[in-house]
């Protein structure tokens, strides 16, 4: 018998466990939304490059299974099948996408009224065509197909890139507490 951690469950596991703490910290910042109700402190451009993280990952798992020419590609990257791994990863992006809808939604709706756009510099667009240009530059060739390759790559170069919006975010905001306590001083 393999064990779950190595030999062939290794990639699914893998996966999975990364999903899941994922998830997780989407979780936790939504219970810290709504628990103190403010929003200070969150970059709705790596919400939104988040959220194109994850419509790209669940096309391909939705996408991947119904095509033959797609096998190929799905034995190469996405995780193996086997005692539902699969779709134990599916579901936790399907819930991280959820949860990063709800914290677009109470950003978008103003619902908290202390959303820091102005220390939002960083705009998602920036990061999405940097992506596209990158994932059209250096891709891998596991499937026999560009345009599957290139999808993919784009998305690990999305997800690398999805969080510079809110560490630029929190760069800039920590910056303007230092110059307010000199001017304190």
């Amino acid at each position: 018998m393999v064990s779950l951690v190595t030999g062939a469950y290794r990639g699914a596991f893998t996966l999975l466990t990364a999903s899941m703490f994922q998830l997780l910290g989407f979780l936790f910042l939504l219970f810290k939304c709504l628990h103190t109700r403010s929003l200070d402190g969150i970059s709705l451009h790596s919400l939104i490059c988040y959220l194109t993280v994850y419509a790209v990952k669940i096309s391909m798992l939705l996408v991947a299974p119904a095509y033959g020419w797609l096998r190929a590609f799905k034995r190469r990257i996405l995780p193996e099948e086997t005692r539902g791994h699969h779709y134990g990863y599916m579901m936790t992006e399907f819930l991280g996408a959820a949860v990063v809808i709800v914290i677009m939604v109470l950003i978008s709706k103003n619902l908290y009224h202390d959303y820091g756009a102005d220390s939002d510099a960083a705009k998602s667009y920036y990061m999405l065509s940097v992506a596209v240009l990158f994932a059209i530059a250096f891709h891998p060739k596991h499937a026999s197909h560009f345009i599957i390759n290139m999808i993919w790559t784009f998305g690990n170069y999305m997800q690398t890139m999805a969080i510079l919006p809110q560490l630029m975010m929190m760069t800039k905001r920590v910056r303007r507490g230092v110059i307010r306590r000199r001017e304190e001083s």
